[in-house]
């Protein structure tokens, strides 16, 4: 997979100035992602450009990533079949003064949440490739998300947050399809609990749109043989497994709030052996859904259970919902890796929080931090790429992800001897030694990484 040209010109409606400023901005950004603005540019002409740019009207977070958009799009073509993976995240900034634009998050702090598309390789290897689209607001009416989802008028509401999933999915396909010529078929949508709305799977199957979803929801099926109606958790117990693999299960730290806990209980790292059953289904219209969709959809719905837990440890049990087929072990194997790959955003978000330190950017205003969140997307996916591949492929060139000059610049200035031919575990270890990381502590995380 080729590099994301972060520096690309972006092209502010003909205007050289901007051109020039954006690049120079990504260019120091992208060299110290950490740093603070003041510690990046350090030259008060420049800090003060960087400001201006950041808060000019004519500048949009749009603007910015438009190049990095329509490279992720065409490598996606390239690569002819790729994930979407789906998720929110909220950004949160501190000081007692209120900053112009920004509303309530949960936390009671103030800030914005984010929604991104982050396209990935389907091929198991997990390598980002880019983001595909970035949707942005704040809440300012005071009410919970939850206690707004239980009124039934907002079936009706075009300004729900809910209608983010399915937005998202349309405006990722619209992007491929402009780039492909109109006969691309091969994204895959990947989302987690939230997404897990009938609106949405009717929106995604009505669209032949592929996706795979985790089940937040123990829906109602259409009624078979049977005249009474069943659930879906009942259709799926007793199943006979189609197939059982081993898993690697990761670290979990307990949550911060009760809500979160219950969903994600906190873990030790194990390996779990589990069982995958699958079912074709027909899932019938909740009835706080707006009437005029389709009474019921048809997907495919899996378990994945796992076989003898440890004594006094909560069983992983995954449901997903998927249009993809489920007539073979491979098949089905293959739609629970898609699942897994979602972990890659979770990823993503703390290289953008840790790695580019976002929410320590002393913007006073929305549009600016809009703006810098822009710039730091593609920075992220870089390294993050790195990463990836460090893991999944370490033996891989690492003239796949460095340039010959920076693999050149690791080897004058890092502690460790660099090999004529490096792999990309040799550039991304000696990266991490710069950084302070030692070897018997474990994988290097992303602060270690971002000071190296």
């Amino acid at each position: 997979m080729g590099k994301v040209k972060i520096g690309k010109k972006l092209g502010f409606m003909g205007d050289a100035r901007l051109d020039r400023r954006s690049d120079f901005i990504t260019g120091r950004a992208a060299a110290n992602p950490s740093l603070s603005f003041p510690k990046m540019f350090g030259h008060s002409a420049d800090l003060e450009g960087t400001y201006r740019f950041l808060s000019n009207p004519n500048v949009t977070p749009e603007s910015i990533l438009a190049p990095h958009f329509a490279e992720t799009a065409r490598q996606c073509v390239e690569q002819g079949e790729v994930l979407v993976i789906h998720d929110t995240t909220a950004f949160e900034f501190g000081g007692e003064s209120p900053r112009a634009g920004l509303g309530r998050l949960r936390s009671k702090g103030q800030g914005f949440f984010a929604h991104l598309s982050l396209a990935s390789t389907s091929d198991g290897k997990r390598c980002p490739i880019g983001v595909l689209g970035l949707h942005t607001w704040v809440r300012t009416d005071g009410r919970k998300a939850r206690h707004r989802k239980r009124q039934r008028n907002t079936r009706f509401d075009q300004e729900s947050e809910g209608l983010r999933w399915g937005r998202q999915v349309e405006l990722t396909e619209v992007r491929i399809r402009e780039t492909s010529g109109g006969d691309y078929v091969g994204l895959i949508h990947v989302m987690d609990r939230e997404g897990d709305a009938y609106g949405v799977i009717e929106q995604l199957v009505a669209g032949k749109r592929r996706f795979v979803i985790r089940v937040a929801h123990d829906r109602v099926l259409v009624p078979g043989e049977s005249s009474s109606p069943v659930r879906l958790y009942q259709a799926l117990s007793g199943i006979v497994p189609i197939v059982g693999r081993t898993a690697k299960l990761s670290r979990r730290k307990q949550a911060a709030n009760q809500a979160m806990a219950s969903l994600y209980p906190a873990r030790e790292q194990r390996l779990a052996r589990l069982d995958v059953s699958a079912r074709a289904v027909t899932i019938r219209r909740t009835e706080y859904v707006d009437p005029s969709r389709s009474p019921s959809v048809k997907v495919f719905a899996l378990e994945v259970r796992e076989v003898e837990p440890p004594d006094g440890v909560v069983p992983v049990i995954w449901r997903l919902l998927t249009t993809e087929p489920v007539d073979t072990a491979e098949q089905v194997l293959r739609i629970v890796d898609y699942y897994r790959a979602r972990w890659l955003i979770e990823e993503y978000f703390k290289a953008l929080k840790t790695g580019c330190s976002i929410e320590k950017r002393q913007l006073e205003s929305l549009p600016a931090l809009l703006n810098c969140l822009a710039v730091f997307i593609p920075i992220a996916r870089q390294l993050l790429a790195m990463r990836s591949l460090a893991n999944e492929n370490p033996d891989a060139p690492a003239r796949g992800i460095l340039t010959s000059s920076q693999i050149e610049v690791l080897r004058a200035v890092g502690t460790v001897p660099i090999p004529d031919e490096p792999t990309v575990a040799d550039v991304f270890l000696a990266i991490a030694k710069m950084g302070g990381h030692i070897k018997w502590n474990g994988p290097p995380g992303w602060q270690v990484i971002w000071r190296g």
